[in-house]
């Protein structure tokens, strides 16, 4: 069995990871090893037993650290692998490591998004680097969006063919909708408690519905000053690995967020049978039912999210119609079973047919 090492920059319950345990599940013929460049291992409790997960804390750095350049390479000769996978920034040092030792060609760099800091304009000094070791090197990047697929290609340099566009895709079956659409109320949102998902846009609608629940399903480090501003009809109800109860019990899923790509909550929402109101960032307007486009609103427009989401909670019957939309929408174009066929085919295509080094089952810890 080929062995594939994952070098991420947390391990915490989100979208990316969620992914890659569908990944680490669905794939055949791959022994899968998963550092985490954070103490955060929340996602780990999805893994099959026996996943070999580890956390490698790295000195904080503005650019790259060569220090933690050259931890990583120590760790990536222990191990051996016959692919490399690395995740957004956080893992630019991994990158730089994999391509230190010549191992660029097996190497599946993916990119999901931005932070709050490049949610409108792209850094200058991360986009020189993404270019210098992404867009000259030999790796292959996976995006999850056609939007990021074109701004890899036009302002990193990435050629085409090395950057595969592969849709995110969910097990539709276990994100069902409840069988009495009549049980359905409240309005919910799935994401992380960062600036980049805006949640006080999400707590300043809730206060123009005082009568609606409106519940937060995620953390992070904004979550105390959140609950502090929060109005009475908010409720945070944390980190949850499953959130699929949640979907089925509320009347529409909303999003507001100031950079998104390809959102798996949003797939989610969709396959529960829910509407959704969002902000227009990345793919969520291709994303979502036609019928559903109308309620995809620009980003700044707050007044629009509270119209959109008022027509909604207002018809039923218009409510149902568009969930029953996306829910066929998701089953037609987001299947699990695609993404992981799809994602097999680049792992057998680009990992190596044999080991550089012969592997210790004991990698050392840093």
């Amino acid at each position: 069995m080929k062995r594939v090492l994952h070098l991420i920059p947390s391990f915490e319950l989100g979208g990316v990871q969620r992914r890659l345990v569908q990944c680490v599940r669905g794939l055949t013929g791959w022994e899968h090893i998963i550092i985490s460049l954070s103490p955060h291992l929340e996602a780990e409790r999805l893994l099959p037993e026996r996943t070999n997960v580890m956390s490698l804390c790295l000195a904080p750095s503005k650019g790259l650290g060569m220090g933690n350049v050259l931890s990583l390479r120590k760790q990536m000769r222990a191990i051996a692998p016959h692919l490399y996978c690395t995740y957004n920034w956080g893992s630019m040092e991994a990158v730089a490591a994999i391509r230190s030792l010549g191992h660029g060609p097996y190497h599946l760099h993916h990119e999901d998004g931005f932070g709050a800091e490049e949610a409108v304009k792209r850094s200058p000094v991360r986009n020189a680097l993404r270019r210098g070791l992404l867009g000259f090197g030999p790796a292959q990047m996976i995006v999850p969006s056609q939007t990021l697929q074109t701004i890899a290609v036009q302002e990193w340099g990435l050629p085409r063919d090395r950057c595969h566009f592969v849709a995110n895709g969910i097990d539709i079956d276990h994100f069902a909708p409840p069988p009495d659409e009549a049980s359905r109320a409240g309005v919910g949102i799935v994401a992380a408690l960062r600036p980049e998902k805006n949640i006080g846009r999400f707590l300043r609608l809730a206060a123009a519905f005082p009568d609606t629940a409106f519940d937060i399903v995620g953390a992070g480090p904004l979550k105390t000053d959140l609950e502090k501003a929060a109005p009475a009809n908010v409720r945070f109800h944390g980190a949850v690995a499953n959130p699929a109860a949640h979907y089925r019990r509320w009347r529409c899923f909303v999003l507001t967020s100031s950079t998104e790509q390809m959102p798996l909550t949003v797939l989610e929402a969709m396959a529960s049978g829910l509407p959704v109101v969002a902000t227009a960032v990345g793919d969520i307007a291709q994303m979502v039912a036609p019928q559903n486009r109308p309620f995809i609103v620009p980003c700044e427009d707050e007044e629009g999210l509270d119209t959109k989401l008022r027509e909604i909670l207002t018809d039923g019957k218009a409510a149902d119609a568009l969930g029953n939309a996306n829910r066929q929408h998701t089953v037609e174009r987001y299947s699990l079973d695609n993404m992981l066929a799809t994602y097999q085919a680049l792992y057998d295509r680009f990992g190596r047919a044999e080991s550089h080094i012969e592997f210790s089952r004991n990698p050392e810890r840093l």
